[in-house]
């Protein structure tokens, strides 16, 4: 009857260990996670304004703006596969003010900034 209990309870351990490796291996996964993007500067501490686009999502279009003093510097579309990345290298504007980079994917938007001054 021992022999049974701690085989049952190995055996328990054993199923229950397997499954939550698995379940945290799938939710950590960013390309398992189903439609999202991000947007965020290559290197954010220095003063270029090169940033990265990383798709995750079904749809591959993007269009991004740089927009300084609510004018537009330049803007652009990008065509991003899902689960790859791609980095946009853009000329540091003349003047030393915040530049605002502007992302449009399907119908959501998302921003980042940097102070230049």
């Amino acid at each position: 009857m021992q022999k049974k209990i701690i085989l049952f309870i190995s055996l328990l351990l054993f199923f229950s260990s397997f499954w939550l490796f698995y379940s945290s291996e799938k939710k950590t996964d960013p390309a398992k996670q189903n439609d999202w993007w991000s947007l965020y500067f290559s290197e954010p501490k220095e003063t270029n304004l090169n940033f990265t686009i990383e798709n995750y999502s079904n749809q591959n279009n993007f269009h991004w703006k740089e927009l300084s003093k609510n004018k537009v510097i330049q803007e652009n579309d990008i065509q991003i596969k899902k689960g790859e990345k791609s980095q946009i290298k853009i000329k540091n504007p003349e003047e030393k003010e915040k530049v605002i980079i502007q992302v449009t994917h399907k119908e959501e938007k998302k921003e980042i900034y940097k102070n230049l001054n």
